[in-house]
């Protein structure tokens, strides 16, 4: 099971709550929350699972906000609540999300299958002074896809943290996984990826598909 071991913490990983952006109509977007299970949740020091045949892959890239206290749902975060920061790749089959969407029924299959979520290692959050200000890297198989800062995420890490904490009580262990925009990319079963947040590669992860 992944786990954290940061400074005092020593806490499993629990529920993922991912805030995304989605095409709305023909030039919107919207805000959306999905939360993904432990089962989804791949160290990137673990060994890979093919991905699942007959899909049609997008990675996107997250920054990584570890819960190291309880939060409940409804009430505003403390101060200190944040233990870590990280990166997440997240894998989702954009092919079948279109009509999973379109029908209103939960997203299992396209967004929720194990491992569709690699997290790298965290650094503790007293090693982050500013993680608005953090350069952001992408590459896939060798190739640069994204270039660009945490000042590029869907929203702060203190507004995502109210948003998740309106809608849900926060356990320790529990990840809030904030967009990069920008970083979308298509994925194939041979894809390998890199990516890394700030400019001393201090958070990084990768992953390997096995075809």
């Amino acid at each position: 099971m992944p786990h954290f071991n940061l400074g005092s913490y020593r806490v499993d990983v629990g529920k993922l709550v991912m805030l995304l952006s989605f095409p709305k109509g023909r030039k919107g977007a919207e805000t959306v929350v999905l939360v993904k299970p432990q089962s989804s949740i791949l160290q990137g020091s673990e060994g890979m699972s093919p991905l699942p045949s007959g899909g049609t892959y997008e990675c996107r890239m997250l920054l990584g906000v570890a819960i190291g206290e309880k939060v409940l749902a409804g009430t505003e975060p403390p101060e200190g609540v944040i233990m870590g920061y990280g990166v997440i790749l997240d894998i989702m089959d954009i092919g079948g999300l279109g009509p999973v969407r379109k029908m209103g029924v939960p997203w299992t299959g396209p967004c929720l299958f194990d491992g569709s979520s690699i997290i790298s290692d965290f650094v503790p959050s007293s090693e982050v002074t500013d993680p608005s200000a953090l350069e952001v890297y992408l590459e896939m198989d060798g190739e640069q896809k994204a270039s660009l800062t945490t000042g590029d995420l869907l929203m702060d890490v203190q507004t995502a943290l109210r948003t998740a904490s309106a809608a849900m009580t926060l356990y320790p262990g529990d990840i809030i996984g904030i967009e990069v925009l920008g970083t979308r990319t298509p994925i194939r079963s041979d894809s390998k990826m890199d990516a890394g947040i700030s400019s001393v590669s201090i958070i990084r992860a990768s992953y390997e598909a096995t075809p």
